[in-house]
């Protein structure tokens, strides 16, 4: 992507720091780092709902849909 001209040295060494970090949900990072965190909970919780659930509902769930005004979690 460099070689387009598209994205500086710092956007692209941000978008790889981001994908290293987005499965250490336990860490807070950066906040690109955090966006795609949340993303990638967001998108487990709406497309995978072939996945058990155990009852359980982990925190950063329930505060993304909070932030959203999304209503209850199922």
């Amino acid at each position: 992507m460099s070689d387009l001209g598209c994205f500086t040295e710092q956007e692209i060494a941000a978008v790889g720091t981001a994908v290293l970090h987005h499965s250490d949900k336990g860490q807070v990072h950066g906040d690109l780092d955090e966006l795609l965190k949340d993303a990638d909970v967001l998108q487990h919780y709406l497309y995978n709902t072939s996945l058990e659930r155990d009852g359980q509902v982990p925190a950063r769930l329930v505060k993304i849909l909070s932030e959203l005004e999304v209503g209850q979690v199922l």
